[in-house]
């Protein structure tokens, strides 16, 4: 590792540009990046960055998060998600001192197998070791809030029977929303194939988007998509005011040779 007197100072401002605005360092290596029609400077490679100038960057953003927490009361959030094929778990942390705080990232965690009770709970206490190096102030941790996944409940139980004995576990009240949800499009199957056949039809031309508008006089709903909560309550809700306008539209594209009609 360079020490830090001896980092370029472009360098480390090129790099806090990339990460910051969230593009991926190797977009560096783009032969217009090393143009120099209006800088005089040196473009850094790619390598150079993610070997001398990421780390150092993580690791001032981290001493930033332990100074704001110190030894107060904290909460974890942590949730797990699936990324191109790939598994993460993400922990965020937030001071519990009764003012009103900013949640932190606190860390990103890749696994290789699926998730499960077992890996979710070492997430949170490898996390801590980050947070708090030298100590992990167990007692310290008093929220934890995931969502209503059977993995993330039993993970709340590992902790609270371990070494967080003042923890409390909450789920997300919007999963919970989003599950009683699913109940409703489960209870009626009939309206589901109704609205699948209408998104099947619709989504498949600008010009019947068009006409769907033009007839009920608004913007047609968000086409319902299951991994997004309340997207199909919304499409009901849409379907519901405009019925009328909707059986218009079917009579009008009714001789359409499309198959999906």
């Amino acid at each position: 590792m360079l020490a830090t007197e001896k980092r370029n100072a472009f360098f480390s401002d090129i790099c806090e540009l990339l990460v910051v605005a969230n593009i991926p360092v190797e977009k560096i290596s783009n032969p217009i990046s090393h143009e120099h029609k209006w800088c005089s400077k040196e473009a850094p490679s790619a390598s150079t960055l993610l070997q001398y100038y990421v780390k150092p960057m993580y690791e001032k953003v981290i001493a930033q998060v332990r100074r704001e927490i110190r030894q107060n009361w904290i909460y974890i959030q942590l949730d797990g998600s699936v990324i191109s094929g790939r598994r993460f778990y993400s922990v965020i942390v937030g001071r519990l001192d009764g003012t009103t705080t900013v949640p932190m990232l606190l860390d990103i965690r890749q696994i290789s197998e699926n998730v499960n009770n077992i890996n979710a709970t070492q997430t949170v206490v490898e996390a801590l070791k980050i947070l708090w190096p030298d100590e992990v102030l167990y007692s310290n941790v008093r929220l934890l809030l995931t969502d209503q996944a059977s993995y993330m409940i039993r993970a709340g139980n590992n902790l609270r029977q371990g070494l967080f004995s003042n923890l409390l576990h909450i789920t997300c009240l919007c999963h919970a929303l989003s599950r009683v949800c699913e109940d409703v499009r489960n209870s009626y199957p009939k309206i589901d194939n109704f609205v699948a056949n209408l998104k099947n039809v619709v989504s498949r031309s600008s010009r019947w988007v068009a006409l769907l508008e033009e007839l009920t006089g608004h913007k047609l709903a968000k086409f319902p998509v299951l991994t997004r909560w309340g997207t199909w309550v919304t499409f009901c809700m849409f379907v519901c005011q405009h019925l009328e306008a909707i059986k218009e539209f079917a009579t009008r594209i009714f001789d359409d040779e499309c198959s999906s009609v």
